[in-house]
């Protein structure tokens, strides 16, 4: 790997821990400075990644291996270990989300050493230049070989903040750091939902969504549910060019990224170990859903599109019940997590619609 692929984190940190890291083989020294060295994810880091969910039972979308991967440009993911320790850091400039900072330290080990550690790269930036504006005009930019994630603004002020943690993170931080100021974004909670719950939608409260499913294929009789394939992945992109097309002048720079993201799952399906489905009626493509495992019997749900009469009709609604029924009976899925709302009020109509059997809140700390 190129050294500008590294982001440099530093902290003056002489002690066992220091010691222990570098023995394996993630800490470098350069003149008494210990180093954790940050990197982009990438597809040989996603097996690591999936381990450490499943040793924690991750729930959050956050902690999918294939939303790490695939969102890493748009949130500027890295990723780091501490012993063996997940960490990942947030430096996004989309000041409305939740995610900037640190995540909580995943995995086998004492995170209140791995969080002591990461309290000190702010330090050490502030410490040599408070109002860095980028690398080219930090003056000590060759001296820390940072990048200009570093100058980022809660490291210019001098700040440690983490982000997208969970309440028994949240717990954590409030016990052992009550110096930490915590903070809730309500967007960057995730909606979570027995498959059982989507799969069969029982009960009165999902009489309208069912009714929704049951329009769509009298409408449709000849419909037909397909697993996402090679052969049939263009497809699926097609239904999400079909989409783009609908918004417009509704078209926002968010839908183009998200375009991206998705043309690169489907070209990578083996590799980011994906699940999907495709509905086609009229003998067209009408309606997909793209998803993966979290940890065990956990799945998200990454992507989901109808467009034009399909969507009027129903066929919204039946994706998701389809998708989730073969998640049920195929792959012993327990759990789905459809993921946040992003502070969009359409979105928050749209997934309370399905009446959540879980929130998971995520809250950020600062100190």
């Amino acid at each position: 790997m190129k050294r500008g692929d590294f982001i440099t984190l530093m902290w003056y940190n002489t002690g066992k821990a220091g010691e222990r890291a570098q023995a394996a083989g993630i800490m470098t020294k350069n003149e008494g400075i210990q180093m954790i060295e940050w990197k982009r994810p990438e597809l040989q880091d996603l097996d690591r990644i999936r381990e450490t969910a499943a040793k924690c039972s991750s729930f959050g979308s956050d902690m999918s291996a294939v939303n790490i991967f695939l969102l890493a440009n748009k949130y500027d993911i890295h990723i780091a270990y501490f012993d063996d320790l997940l960490i990942r850091r947030y430096t996004t400039r989309e000041r409305n989300l939740g995610r900037n900072g640190y995540t909580f330290p995943l995995g086998t080990g004492d995170p209140g050493e791995a969080i002591e550690a990461l309290s000190r790269e702010a330090d050490v930036c502030e410490e040599n230049d408070p109002v860095c504006e980028g690398e080219e005009d930090c003056p000590h930019a060759k001296e820390l070989h940072h990048m200009p994630h570093l100058c980022h603004e809660w490291l210019e002020k001098g700040l440690t903040k983490f982000c997208l943690l969970t309440e028994d993170q949240k717990a954590f931080i409030e016990d052992r750091l009550p110096e930490f100021e915590i903070s809730f974004y309500p967007g960057d909670s995730d909606y979570i939902y027995t498959a059982e719950h989507l799969a069969r939608l029982p009960g009165k409260k999902n009489h309208k969504k069912k009714n929704h499913v049951s329009r769509f294929k009298r409408e449709f009789p000849d419909h037909e549910f397909q697993l996402l394939t090679k052969e049939n992945a263009a497809d699926l992109f097609t239904i999400e060019k079909r989409w783009i097309n609908e918004r417009g002048a509704a078209l926002e720079h968010s839908h183009i990224v998200e375009q991206c993201e998705i043309r690169t799952a489907l070209g990578m399906t083996d590799e980011l170990k994906l699940t999907g489905g495709i509905i086609y009626a009229n003998g067209e493509p009408a309606a997909m859903s793209i998803a993966s495992e979290i940890s065990p019997g956990v799945y998200d749900i990454h992507f989901e599109k109808s467009y034009g009469r399909f969507a009027e009709l129903g066929a919204f609604a039946a994706i998701n019940q389809m998708m989730a029924e073969y998640l049920l009976e195929e792959k012993g899925a327990e759990w789905i997590n459809r993921e946040e709302d992003i502070g969009s009020p359409g979105l928050k109509k749209a997934k309370e619609s399905y009446h959540p059997d879980m929130m998971l809140h995520k809250y950020s700390a600062t100190r």
